[in-house]
């Protein structure tokens, strides 16, 4: 079965600090295969359906060969393999559709942000591409870092009504869409329209449309096990 996951440029999934077999000139390597008895996110391979890959994406996305069934975390709804292997680098994945995916997931929450106009200037996405400078270093965004947008939604009370979170973790996705940081992107537009009231699953599919349209290949990719 042919799977997805997105890594950073070294084989690193950055998330779990799990470091991942890339391919070389000796051929294809498989991870190491894991005991059968895993149940949770704490063991086996995290693989991606196109729907869950959207808020999981990172500098390169592979095509992952998956040798058994592929199992769902009870707790986390993640999908977990025994053994897999990365096959292929999808290429349509590179620093200009991940910045154009950004500002797709960015700018359906722009309304809730705590300063629309700036928020719409930052996702520009003429502006997301111009937005290094000589040393190849991310510049100040006109509206506010990925860190001081994260500190605001750790920073709520764990009490506070829901529809408190709706505007920071808007400012999250705009701010991580502004250094193309697409995992945070979407992630955190998903958080701003649950807290606002929206529909969360039919912001997944939106987001797993756009994933597909800027990377064509993973849009006939296997249905999540159930």
């Amino acid at each position: 079965m042919l799977m997805y996951k997105a890594l950073d440029h070294k084989g690193l999934d950055a998330p779990k600090d799990t470091q991942w077999c890339l391919p070389n000139e000796k051929g294809v390597k498989w991870m190491p295969a894991v005991s059968d008895e895993f149940i949770s996110a704490s063991f086996g391979w995290e693989v991606h359906t196109p729907i869950s890959l959207a808020t999981h994406l990172d500098d390169v996305i592979w095509e992952v060969e998956v040798d058994d069934e592929i199992r769902v975390d009870p707790e986390t709804s993640g999908l977990y393999s025994r053994r897999c292997r990365l096959l292929r680098q999808l290429e349509e994945w590179n620093e200009v559709t991940r910045a154009n995916f950004c500002a797709d997931c960015a700018r359906r929450i722009v309304g809730l942000a705590t300063n629309p106009e700036f928020a719409e200037a930052t996702i520009d996405r003429e502006m997301i591409m111009w937005k290094r400078d000589g040393e190849d270093t991310y510049s100040q965004p006109p509206f506010i870092s990925l860190e001081d947008a994260l500190d605001s939604v750790f920073d709520i009370p764990d009490d506070a009504p829901e529809s408190e979170l709706a505007m920071p973790w808007a400012d999250v996705s705009i701010s991580a869409a502004w250094r193309s940081h697409a995992r945070w992107a979407a992630t955190a537009a998903l958080y701003s329209i649950w807290a606002s009231g929206g529909d969360r699953d039919a912001e997944t599919n939106y987001q797993a449309s756009r994933l597909a349209h800027y990377v064509p290949e993973i849009a006939n990719a296997p249905a999540a096990p159930h």
